[in-house]
């Protein structure tokens, strides 16, 4: 509701001969100035690891996490470059950028997260290579 509403309600109530000066005094009885606290509590530094977090996975992790995450990580320079990239390739590969645990696994292992290639190296086997059905035992 307005000021201008509340203040119309107040004079239809009390009458049109009220003074303005007690309108006022209503005014504030009704909506008693805010205070504002004298001191600001100080919000707490992001951690290094948890900025370096935010900026791979494009949110913030879970605050819970925050403390793990800087023990596990600390403010070495090497470690973050790495965290970075186990943040970035965790990310890539599809998996959920949410999972903080998973990430710190990788970190602790000393790992960039990677998909396992079969022995081949990732290429296709040869034709003489493959299989057949008969040989698979799916015909008689």
């Amino acid at each position: 509701m307005k000021q201008s509403e509340k203040r119309a309600g107040i004079r239809a109530i009390l009458g049109p001969e009220i003074p303005e000066e007690k309108i006022d005094q209503i005014m504030e009885f009704l909506n008693p100035p805010r205070k504002k606290s004298e001191t600001i509590p100080e919000k707490s530094p992001v951690p290094l690891s948890v900025e370096i977090y935010r900026v791979e996975a494009r949110v913030y992790p879970n605050k819970s996490c925050w403390p793990d995450i800087e023990r596990i990580v600390g403010e070495n320079s090497i470690d973050i470059e790495r965290w970075a990239k186990t943040i970035h390739a965790y990310i890539l590969l599809g998996w959920n950028r949410f999972n903080v645990s998973g990430m710190l696994e990788f970190f602790e292992r000393g790992e960039i997260p990677h998909v396992k290639r079969n022995s081949n190296n990732g290429m296709p086997l040869a034709a003489e290579d493959v299989p057949t059905l008969k040989e698979l035992g799916y015909y008689a």
